[in-house]
């Protein structure tokens, strides 16, 4: 206390000269009648610098509140959707007055929180579900969140990359400290210039508040995105999509895209450019419906037989490459006739089916048999609800012949489908809603084309914006695909690392016994 004191008693010795200042400036502005003239001017300075200064700080209050959040998965199933809606909640609970950045005990457990819940949304019976999770893939879940909260700190916060942990504890001492002598001044300056002062307690209450609101806005962002990054790769690894390889995981490609990428000679010489697992896009339809024609016009060359007979008795591949597309496996199926045909011919393809990442179902227009098409999207229904892990891809409904169409002399195109204005755009339109109803499929999955190579009308205008616009879908269902069959893949390479690691040991030991042995007889 009595060295708080000297060095107050020091501070007011240097202070003097100041103090005494004021009183005189004030007498002498009272003596040449200007005393009015200096409060203007100082009260319209302060009003500025007060404006200027709370301009600042809002404009910092919009910064902060414009930094980036943290998204889910659009790969995730429903079940991966619902858990983010929990993590999402939780972190919207969190207040940053309940917080503080240096309890670490407090922010762990917080985390544990997060992935508790998600935990339990995925095992509800566990008795303990964070026990469910495998020690390196806990360990990468730290490694992930602790990277991206770097980045997104580094980033945002401007000067985070010099501060250390001693200097946040430095400057809350000095802080402390400074505070402490700078309450003195207030005391000491309010009877010597009260309007000053009472000007400066007003500039200092608003500059606070606008502080503290900029410092909650970020403490409260690091608190949510600590929780949803938490909660996204809790999610990842609960739902089996995290894995412990990235770079493995993007160039993976299934055995049986493999197979399809060298089987044919129209592939084969391209497959060594494919870097990673293709799309793939499975065309089905009934006999004549022309599903070869089809592929013919996305590759807008003669790729496929289009012959009076089939000619695809089993899975025909072909690899598509598009600037937009990038690279997809087009498999041409055989046709189907009769609905019984159409059911059997179904479940000798379930297989591929569930390989597939994208459907195309051709439909001859003036055809007005549907049965065995409708046959077919229920046996597809039917079979992802008998697998309700693996998600259904998106269906496209490429209706062919419309040039077939009354009156069928008349050829002359672009038609206005949306809004017909000829005979021949009428009975388009007609025809997709019928097909629509008959097939029970939204309106816009139904594509018209004609893919006669000398009459080829929305192809590009048509069936590829569609496909374009499932593509979101498409990779979803792709991403959960090669996910499963990785994480077999990697299960199994992992087996056998850590077994020839175990060998190996076991090997170096007994060769160090014998040696041992040896070296006892000797």
């Amino acid at each position: 206390m009595k060295l708080s004191l000297q060095w107050l008693f020091a501070f007011f010795l240097l202070s003097v000269p100041v103090l005494v200042l004021l009183p005189l400036g004030l007498l002498w502005l009272w003596q040449q009648a200007s005393i009015s003239l200096w409060l203007i001017v100082g009260l319209s300075c302060t009003s500025l610098g007060l404006g200027w200064v709370l301009y600042l700080r809002q404009q910092r209050v919009q910064m902060l509140q414009n930094l980036p959040e943290v998204d889910p998965n659009r790969n995730w199933s429903e079940q991966g959707q619902a858990a983010w809606a929990k993590v999402d909640a939780l972190a919207n609970q969190v207040q940053p007055n309940q917080y503080t950045l240096v309890e670490f005990d407090r922010l762990v457990a917080l985390g544990e929180q997060v992935a508790n819940t998600v935990a339990l949304h995925y095992h509800p019976k566990a008795a303990q579900p964070l026990q469910e999770t495998p020690l390196p893939y806990l360990l990468r879940i730290i490694e992930l969140v602790c990277a991206d909260l770097r980045k997104n700190f580094v980033s945002q916060i401007p000067g985070s990359h010099i501060i250390t942990i001693g200097d946040i504890f430095r400057s809350g001492r000095l802080a402390s400290l400074a505070s402490q002598y700078y309450d003195v001044y207030r005391v000491l300056s309010l009877p010597i210039n009260p309007t000053g002062s009472l000007m400066r307690e007003l500039k200092d209450f608003l500059s606070k508040k606008l502080l503290n609101a900029a410092t909650d806005n970020v403490k409260l962002w690091l608190l949510q995105t600590y929780v949803r990054k938490v909660g996204y790769y809790s999610i990842e690894l609960y739902s089996g999509a995290l894995v412990l390889d990235d770079i493995a995981f993007q160039q993976f490609k299934t055995d049986y895209s493999k197979d399809n990428l060298t089987e044919s000679e129209q592939v084969e010489s391209e497959a060594a450019n494919v870097p990673s697992e293709p799309l793939r896009v499975l065309i089905l339809g009934q006999v004549k419906a022309g599903k070869s024609s089809l592929v013919n016009a996305l590759f807008g060359e003669l790729r496929a037989a289009t012959d009076v007979l089939p000619q695809t008795s089993r899975l025909t591949p072909y690899l598509l490459s598009r600037e937009d597309i990038d690279y997809a496996l087009v498999l041409d199926s055989a046709g189907y006739e009769e609905q019984q045909q159409a059911s059997q011919f179904f479940h000798s393809i379930e297989t591929e089916v569930l390989r597939c990442d994208l459907i195309l179902l051709v439909c001859a227009a003036h055809q007005a048999a549907r049965e065995a098409d409708k046959q077919v999207l229920s046996a597809l229904n039917e079979l992802y609800q008998r697998h309700i892990d693996v998600p259904q891809p998106p269906v496209l409904v490429v209706l062919s012949h419309i040039d077939r169409l009354r009156p069928v002399r008349e050829w002359s195109p672009p038609y206005n489908i949306e809004q017909p204005d000829t005979a021949k755009a009428i009975q388009i339109r007609a025809v997709m809603e019928q097909v629509a109803t008959d097939l029970n499929l939204p309106l816009a999955q139904i594509i018209p084309v004609n893919l006669q190579a000398e009459q080829r009308y929305n192809i590009e205008e048509g069936i590829l914006p569609a496909m374009l616009n499932q593509l979101e879908g498409a990779h979803r269902v792709r991403y959960l695909r090669c996910m499963r069959l990785f994480k077999k893949d990697e299960y199994w390479q992992q087996l056998w690392k850590q077994t020839l690691s175990t060998g190996r040991v076991l090997v170096d030991s007994i060769a160090k016994v014998a040696e041992k042995i040896d070296e006892f007889k000797r």
